[in-house]
């Protein structure tokens, strides 16, 4: 702790934007769950009135393979964990958290675009590597977490997290071109380093 003190770290600091995420999350799993093409009662009276949908109207729920209410849970304890109807669920749920593995590890490139060698001592260091230790373990954590999470919600969920990280990269090109051409760089050139030392073993 004392170290957090004095480079004025604060280990709490990311609750201010966790809790309005998790508020988001659980609201838009209540919204997904509540709004079936059978059950209309999760809706406001002036959201009927507006959009014209009466009890009689059934909401189209399919995207290509899925039905966007249900997730790889419930579909597996109906047909089977390893049957054609799940497998859509499980594909989805892996490819969600290979593009937040991808976004991730980009994202943080693109904030460090080049790696700072000047030396340090000991005790700026060791605070650096504990924070780089943290956003390692951090890179394939939140991943898992997020494949975990798409397995038992419904699949709409696994679609918002998949385009919402497409659209956070689509985000990064567009507002700074160069800098994430940098960072585009570094990453490839850190794939290409890894690469070599495989080949080389």
């Amino acid at each position: 702790m004392k170290l957090y003190k004095k480079v004025g770290y604060n280990p709490l600091g990311c609750i201010g934007t966790f809790i309005p995420q998790l508020i988001i999350l659980s609201v838009l799993i209540g919204v997904i769950r509540s709004v079936t093409d059978s059950n209309l009662e999760g809706l406001y009276s002036w959201v009927r009135d507006l959009t014209g949908i009466s009890n009689g109207v059934n909401i189209e729920t399919n995207f290509l393979f899925w039905d966007l209410t249900k997730s790889y849970s419930s579909v597996s304890a109906e047909f089977g964990k390893i049957s054609i109807q799940s497998f859509p669920y499980i594909a989805l749920s892996i490819v969600v958290g290979i593009v937040q593995y991808a976004t991730t590890l980009f994202t943080q490139k693109m904030q460090n675009p080049t790696t700072n060698t000047k030396k340090k001592d000991s005790k700026e260091a060791s605070m650096e590597d504990m924070q780089a230790n943290m956003q390692k373990s951090m890179i394939f954590l939140f991943p898992l977490m997020t494949v975990f999470f798409t397995i038992s919600m419904p699949a709409a969920l696994g679609w918002y997290w998949m385009i919402q990280s497409i659209l956070l990269v689509v985000q990064y090109f567009s507002l700074d071109f160069d800098k994430t051409k940098k960072g585009v760089q570094n990453m490839w050139d850190n794939i290409s380093k890894k690469k070599d030392n495989l080949s080389k073993e």
